[in-house]
């Protein structure tokens, strides 16, 4: 292989191109997402797990690069909301650890 040769991503899936159709056109609650999983056969552990990885892949990104992005941008704002919570100094909601730290 050639620094010229272009790397072609594995194309999707039917799975993959039916969980990126539901989440492009997915309005509702979220309730009843979960419902409206199960109508495609998809357990929502599965559902996510695949999306998860999905979300990662080049070839996703090359079928809808809106969306890709927008699933990318909302999961690295839900992990900085976890990461500032996992790192609160303030355990009883209080700022009494530097009191004690001297």
């Amino acid at each position: 292989m050639t620094g010229e040769e272009s790397v072609i991503p594995p194309e999707l899936s039917t799975e993959e191109l039916a969980i990126l159709e539901f989440e492009q056109n997915w309005t509702g609650r979220a309730a009843k997402k979960n419902d409206a999983i199960a109508a495609l056969g998809m357990t929502p552990a599965h559902y996510y797990l695949v999306l998860g990885r999905l979300v990662d892949r080049p070839a996703a990104l090359m079928e809808n690069p809106e969306l890709i992005r927008r699933l990318r941008r909302l999961r690295a704002q839900r992990a900085a909301e976890r990461h500032g919570d996992r790192n609160s100094w303030s355990v009883r909601g209080d700022d009494s650890l530097e009191d004690t730290i001297g």
